[in-house]
C-alpha cells in the first residue's frame, strides 16, 4: 500500500466516519457517540497532516507495506475472526446502552422496584396493531427483569374488550394486580414506573393537610404555590385531602403545611387525639416575621417536644457570593439521615428556622458550622439583606434544619421551613426526592426510599434561529470539508514528490 493509497483511505474514512456519528447522534438523542467521533476524527486528521507535511512515516509504511498473498491471508484471516466474534455475539444477545442519559435501559429506581414486587402482574398493551412496535420495545424493558404475561389487544378488532375501561388515548397499557388495576395512559418509563407503585399498595394511603391554616397552596401554579407538590404526591398514588378535624375523617398521614394563624381549641384537640393514636405528622414552620400569636400551636408543638428557636439560619458562603444569606445549601448530610431518607443531590432550604434535639429525636439535617452559619435572631434586618453575627445573641453554627423521631407506632418529622417545597424550590431534584422520601418514611412505603430518583441534568441552549443554522452548516459541511481539504493537499503533494 502506497502513501497516496493511505492518505485516500483515512480522507475517505475520517468523512465517512464522522457524517455517521452525526446522523447516529441525531437517531439517538445523545452526545456520547459524537464525541467518541470526534476525538476518533482528530486522530485521523492529525495522520492525514504528518503526511502532508512529510514528517517521517517510516514505522507506518512499514507495517502497511505488505505483499499481496501476505495482504489476501491477513484479510481473509480478519474477515474469518470477524464471523466467529459476530457468531459469539449473536448467541449472548446482550445488549449495551451507550447513551450517557441511558435513554434505551430501565432507571436503577425502575429495575429495584421490578425486584421488589410482592407478586406477578398481568399488563394489557391497548393499541391499534400498527402502534404496537411503537410501544412493544419500552414494555419489553420491563418484561426482561420480571416474568409477566402481556397481552396485545386490537381496539379495533375487538371494541368489547375495551367498552368499560375509560381508556384517554392509545397506546394505553392496563397494568393489573390482585384485585387492583391501573392504567398508563402515555408510553414512558417514568408513567409506567408510577402506575406500577400506584398499584402494588394493597391499600391507598390518605395524606390530610391544614388547608385553612397552610402557607403552602396545592391550587396554586405561583412561585409560592405547591401544585408541583401535589401532583407528586398524587403521581405516586398518594390520596390528597383536606383536613376536617372531624373524627369520622380517615387519615393515614398529617400534614401540618405551616401555620398562617393560630388553631382553635377544637382543631388542637383533634390534633392532640391523633397524636395520642400514633398517627405519623410532617409539620413544616416558617419564620415568624409578622410576630404572630400561636399559643394553640405551641401547645400542639410541646405535645411532641418539638422546639423551634427564635430566628433564621443564615449561610455565610452564600452571603459573600452575593446570594441570599438567608438561602441554605446542604450537601452533606448526617449518617442518621442517610439510612431513613437518603437523596442523592444538594438540598436548597430557603427562610429556614432552627430546631432544638432532645435525646428522644434524631437530627437528620444541620447547616455548616460557625462562621460559615448562625442562627440570625435580627429577623428585621435580614429582611433588610444585613446579616452580621452578633456574639451572645445570636447562635453560632451548626444549627438543626431537620429532625425526626420514631418509636414503636409513631413517626414524625418537623422542619422550620415550608418554602423549600414550594413551586419555585422543589424544582431541585434534592428538594424533590426529600419531599417524597419524607412522605414515604412516614406512610411506612420505606421500600420507595431506597428508590432515589436520579437527577436528570437537563442542560439547556438558547440560540437563535441564525445560530442554529450556522450550527447545523458547521457541522454537516464545514467540518467534514476541512477533512477532505487537509486530505486531497496531501494526496497531491505525495503525486507530484
Amino acid at each position: 500500500m502506497t502513501r497516496r493509497g493511505i492518505v485516500l483511505a483515512l480522507v475517505f474514512f475520517n468523512y465517512f466516519l464522522y457524517l455517521f456519528s452525526f446522523i447516529l447522534t441525531l437517531s439517538l438523542n445523545d452526545l456520547l457517540t459524537l464525541k467518541f467521533a470526534l476525538w476518533l476524527s482528530s486522530i485521523l486528521l492529525s495522520l492525514l497532516i504528518l503526511i502532508t507535511f512529510d514528517f517521517s512515516l517510516r514505522p507506518v509504511m512499514k507495517i502497511l507495506t505488505l505483499g499481496r498473498a501476505q495482504f489476501v491471508l491477513n484479510g481473509s484471516l480478519f474477515l474469518f475472526l470477524l464471523v466467529l466474534i459476530n457468531l459469539f455475539v449473536a448467541k449472548e444477545n446482550k445488549e449495551w446502552d451507550m447513551t450517557s442519559q441511558r435513554l434505551n435501559s430501565l432507571s436503577e429506581m425502575t429495575l429495584n422496584l421490578l425486584q421488589s414486587f410482592p407478586g406477578p402482574a398481568a399488563l394489557q398493551l391497548i393499541a391499534p396493531r400498527g402502534q404496537w412496535k411503537d410501544a412493544l420495545p419500552l414494555i419489553q424493558l420491563y418484561l426482561k427483569e420480571v416474568d409477566w404475561d402481556l397481552e396485545l389487544i386490537d381496539p379495533d378488532e375487538t371494541p368489547q374488550r375495551v367498552a368499560g375501561m375509560a381508556l384517554t388515548r392509545y397506546p394505553s397499557l392496563v397494568i393489573s394486580y390482585q384485585d387492583k388495576t391501573v392504567i398508563a395512559s402515555e408510553m414512558n418509563e417514568e408513567e409506567i414506573t408510577q402506575k406500577l407503585l400506584q398499584v402494588q399498595r394493597l391499600q391507598d394511603i390518605t395524606l390530610c393537610y391544614n388547608a385553612n391554616h397552610s402557607t403552602l397552596n396545592f391550587s396554586s401554579e405561583s412561585a409560592d404555590g405547591a401544585v408541583l407538590l401535589m401532583k407528586a404526591l398524587q403521581a405516586e398514588g398518594y390520596q390528597l385531602a383536606e383536613l376536617s378535624y372531624d373524627s369520622h375523617q380517615s387519615c393515614d398521614v398529617f400534614l401540618m403545611l405551616g401555620f398562617r394563624g393560630d388553631l382553635v381549641e377544637q382543631e388542637f384537640q383533634y390534633l392532640k387525639n391523633q397524636l395520642q393514636a400514633d398517627n405519623p405528622f410532617l409539620i413544616l414552620k416558617d419564620a415568624n416575621f409578622a410576630n404572630l400569636s400561636l399559643p394553640w400551636v405551641n401547645k400542639f408543638l410541646d405535645l411532641l417536644q418539638i422546639q423551634y428557636s427564635d430566628g433564621v439560619v443564615v449561610n455565610q458562603l452564600a452571603s459573600l457570593s452575593g446570594v441570599d444569606a438567608s438561602v441554605t445549601v446542604i450537601e452533606k448530610f448526617t449518617d442518621e439521615f442517610e439510612q431513613m431518607m437518603p437523596v442523592r443531590d444538594r438540598l436548597v432550604l430557603p427562610i429556614t428556622q432552627g430546631l432544638q434535639v432532645n435525646d428522644h429525636q434524631v437530627m437528620l439535617v444541620q447547616s455548616l458550622a460557625f462562621p460559615a452559619s448562625w442562627l440570625e435572631t435580627d429577623l428585621a434586618g435580614l429582611q433588610k439583606g444585613q446579616a452580621k453575627y452578633q456574639e451572645g445573641k445570636d447562635l453560632p453554627g451548626p444549627i438543626a434544619l431537620m429532625v425526626a423521631a420514631q418509636n414503636d407506632q409513631s413517626r414524625w418529622i418537623a422542619m422550620g421551613t415550608t418554602q423549600a417545597f414550594n413551586n419555585q424550590y422543589l424544582g431541585y431534584p434534592g428538594n424533590y426526592a426529600l419531599a417524597l422520601n419524607a412522605i414515604h418514611w412516614l406512610s411506612e412505603q420505606d421500600f420507595l426510599i431506597s428508590l432515589d430518583r436520579p437527577a436528570v441534568k437537563v442542560e439547556k441552549i438558547f440560540m437563535s434561529e441564525e445560530q442554529a443554522r450556522m450550527i447545523g452548516l458547521t457541522s454537516l459541511f464545514l467540518t467534514p470539508a476541512l477533512m477532505l481539504f487537509a486530505g486531497l493537499c496531501a494526496f497531491f503533494r505525495l503525486r507530484k514528490g
